[in-house]
């Protein structure tokens, strides 16, 4: 009151709940205001109440939001989860502390600065479908994506993002609520294969013993097999009758071997005892293989940690062991590699090249390579095209492969290399450097030059074979044709004596010529294969001179040539197969002969020159070109013919002549002034001082045109004709003859006519000649009888098989029929 009289207005009491008509309590504010009189007197007092219920909710609201947004903040700044407020146009507005550690920027970095300060470059793309999906009003939950830190790395983050409304609705913001789940996810990965390894683990332990270890069973504490898996007996090849209920060390698998089964009982004696055992061991499957196995013996226990039972499992290493092995090879191989291996960095610089590679180049060591530049390891004219092409093209593909030339830094020489190079990355796929193991290939490339000379022989030799070919053909005709010729004269009835004479003649000088041809061949065969053996004895040269002149005395008076000889007075000894010397000078002619036009002249000259005899043959026919002088003693080798001539040869002739003249230790020369000049032949033999013994000459009980005495002759041959000719000449010379023709055929003969002589072709059908013949040796009555092979083959070897099967004789066909009669004569002492 006090108050009121001093004029001042008074507040009652604030907030007063006061008691509305209604029944509601109402806050309000009072005061109290004084009333003067006339007199200015108090008089009295004016009471002011104010509703203050809706200003109270607005202070409480106000402190109530005050509160929220402290709480707000704690929880933001606290929060483990980065929690990021942004305008719709992606610029950053607020940053906690959460996120400060898991992006790596602090709050100053952070605000104010594009979100994209956080995403890939190939991920800036979400942000777009993210901005439009708020500005839908749509709130985005859970959405797992890369984030980018501030050191570069990739996390994966949970984004929630919600959008930011003001008053009116409209979205102006978005919070975000990023959460790293890298090590969630890795965990969740790791969970999920964990637990595919357990799934997997319980499946291996429920097929333990059908697909388990190779062997794996259950034993008692003595080692006797209760039961075993189906692979330990079916897929080493054995039955479960075979294993089961046996000591584990009597399996059918271990070799029977004193120390194996002790090892192996001592094993299971180990793990009874409570301790694991484990080797490994050879061991067999039932088809007699060896593998390797490593076995183990494991003790099973019970809670008690008793030893119940042993568990024996093996798992086959072999394919293990042999892979080790070719390790070790294969770094001894890298050890003892010849091969250049060798690193270098982009600019050419090498860091390491191994031993070889250092010696191929002439290097002493890694240091000195690392002063020398790539470039430099090839020769100046290759390092263009190996730096300016062959890198930029490994750099492009990643590899590449050159041959090209290495040169020793000491010699100067130079290695042909089959260069490849890899190109070396990093993480990145970022090119680092080159490497390469490169191999020496100059002896291949020789190799290569080498077959290619070779190849080009071989097409001459070819082509030389070819011709040869051709020409045996025109050789053998030649000689057959007129053979052909004459037996269709004797086919005429009647011919007159003088042609039947003229037909014998020519008949018998062609096939003297066939006969020639086909021992021309096998001479060179023998000679070609070491089988042809001198039969050397003193021989006086010109009897062998005159022999051979008489050999080619057909050809000569043909051709009408105009033969001069002019051989010493005085006799010259030689050491020499007399046969084989006379078919050297025989050949000799028969080549001046071919090869000079008819009425043309040869020349036969022999003298002593010291220790020598030079034996030389001249004509002044068609001559030798230059090119040719040197490979006319090759095999197949002829002198091109003008197409006017109808005589030729093999092209074996002079290869016989120069073999056999080394063999008696001479040699011979061709000689011409070329083309049309005429040819010389120039053969040179050592001589002896000693005169030849003389010797009686053999009597020959046969002779040509003698009748022979009767014999009973069997001829077997398959071959019809040939029996039948030669049983014909036989009975015109008066013996008596029969004919068979197969084995068989000719054992049933011999036993029913007992012949004086067998004429036995070797290659008989169902029954060969040497067995014919050891079968008739066998028989009583058949020690006596004469058996002759008569047969194509005439090598040394056939004979020695003739003689061993029991024949007294060997001749090869086309027989002559005088040396038949003789050989008969004096086997048969002329009975």
């Amino acid at each position: 009151m006090r108050a009121l009289r001093d004029g001042v207005v008074v507040g009652l009491a604030n907030h007063t709940l006061h008691i509305r008509k209604d029944g509601t309590e109402s806050p309000i504010d009072d005061s109290a205001a004084p009333i003067w009189d006339e007199q200015g007197q108090l008089s009295g007092c004016v009471l002011i109440f104010r509703d203050v219920r809706l200003q109270r909710e607005v202070e409480q609201n106000r402190a109530s939001q005050l509160i929220t947004a402290r709480f707000l903040a704690a929880i933001v700044e606290s929060s483990n989860d980065a929690i990021i407020s942004k305008s719709l146009d992606g610029i950053i507005q607020s940053w906690n502390a959460a996120a400060e550690r898991l992006f790596g920027y602090t709050s100053e970095q952070a605000v104010g600065k594009h979100i994209s300060l956080i995403i890939p470059q190939e991920r800036i793309s979400e942000e777009d479908l993210i901005i439009a999906s708020l500005k839908a009003g749509q709130r985005i939950e859970h959405f797992e994506t890369e984030r980018l830190r501030s050191d570069g790395d990739h996390i994966l983050v949970s984004l929630t993002i919600s959008p930011i409304k003001d008053e009116s609705g409209a979205v102006v913001g978005a919070s975000k609520i990023a959460r790293d789940v890298t090590t969630q996810r890795k965990a969740e990965q790791r969970e999920r294969e964990l637990l595919k390894e357990a799934a997997a683990a319980n499946a291996k332990f429920h097929a333990f013993f059908d697909q388990g270890a190779l062997f794996a069973a259950i034993t008692d504490l003595d080692g006797t097999i209760l039961e075993t898996n189906r692979l330990a007996w079916e897929g080493s090849g054995y039955t479960r009758e075979q294993i089961v209920d046996k000591p584990f060390w009597d399996g059918p698998w271990w070799t029977p071997s004193s120390s194996l089964v002790e090892q192996i009982r001592n094993g299971c004696a180990r793990a009874a005892a409570g301790e694991a055992f484990r080797a490994e061991l050879p061991y067999f499957v039932a088809d007699g293989t060896q593998r390797v196995v490593d076995l183990n013996i494991l003790p099973i226990r019970d809670e008690l940690g008793r030893v119940l039972f042993l568990a024996p499992t093996g798992a086959d290493i072999t394919e293990r062991k042999r892979a080790e092995a070719d390790r070790e090879k294969f770094v001894t191989l890298i050890e003892n590699s010849t091969d250049f291996i060798g690193i270098c960095d982009l600019n050419g610089i090498p860091f390491f090249i191994n031993r070889a590679g250092l010696d191929l180049v002439g290097l002493n060591s890694i240091e000195e390579a690392r002063q020398t530049r790539v470039a430099d390891f090839f020769f100046p004219e290759d390092q263009d095209k190996i730096m300016n092409e062959f890198f930029p093209a490994v750099m492009e593909k990643g590899h590449g492969e050159i041959e090209v030339r290495f040169r020793n830094f000491n010699t100067r020489e130079a290695r042909w290399m089959a260069y490849k190079v890899l190109m070396l990355t990093d993480s990145d796929s970022k090119p680092v450097a080159f490497a390469t193991v490169s191999q020496d290939v100059t002896e291949r490339k020789r190799m290569a030059d080498d077959l290619r000379n070779l190849a080009a022989d071989l097409s001459q030799a070819d082509r030389r074979k070819n011709e040869f070919l051709a020409t045996l053909a025109h050789e053998l005709r030649n000689p057959l044709a007129p053979i052909c010729n004459m037996v269709e004269v004797l086919k005429r009835p009647e011919p007159g004596s003088e042609m039947l004479q003229q037909a014998r003649d020519t008949i018998e000088r062609q096939l003297a010529q066939m006969v020639r041809l086909v021992d021309d061949l096998l001479d060179v065969n023998r000679i070609t294969h070491d089988r042809l053996e001198l039969r050397k004895s003193e021989v006086e040269l010109s009897s062998v001179i005159q022999g051979a002149i008489e050999a080619a005395r057909p050809l000569i008076d043909s051709a009408r040539h105009d033969l001069r000889v002019d051989l010493p007075n005085e006799p010259i000894y030689l050491n020499a197969d007399p046969a084989r010397l006379a078919q050297v000078f025989a050949n000799l002619l028969n080549n001046s002969c071919k090869y000079t036009k008819p009425g043309g002249a040869i020349w036969v000259n022999a003298r002593r020159k010291d220790d020598n005899v030079v034996v030389t043959i001249k004509d002044n026919g068609t001559g030798i070109p230059k090119d040719k002088l040197q490979s006319i003693f090759d095999m197949f080798t002829q002198v091109d013919r003008d197409s006017g001539r109808s005589e030729g040869g093999l092209g074996i002739g002079l290869t016989l002549v120069k073999r056999l003249i080394e063999m008696h230790e001479g040699s011979v020369e061709a000689r011409s002034a070329g083309e049309g000049l005429g040819s010389e032949f120039v053969v040179q033999l050592p001589v002896i001082s000693r005169r030849p013994k003389v010797l009686k000459p053999v009597s020959r009980t046969a002779k040509k045109g003698q009748s022979s005495p009767n014999r009973r002759i069997l001829i077997v041959d398959d071959n019809r004709d040939s029996a039948e000719s030669l049983a014909m000449l036989l009975n015109i010379t008066g013996n008596s003859t029969h004919m068979a023709h197969d084995g068989f055929e000719a054992l049933e003969a011999v036993e029913k006519r007992r012949p004086d002589v067998i004429l036995l072709d070797i290659g008989l059908p169902k029954l060969n000649g040497h067995d014919v013949c050891r079968h008739v040796r066998e028989q009583p009555w058949g020690k006596d009888i004469t058996v002759i092979a008569l047969t194509g083959w005439g090598q040394e070897e056939d004979r020695r098989k003739s003689q061993e099967a029991g024949f007294n004789g060997h001749l090869v066909k086309p027989v002559n029929y005088d040396e038949l009669l003789e050989l008969l004569s004096s086997l048969t002492n002329g009975n």
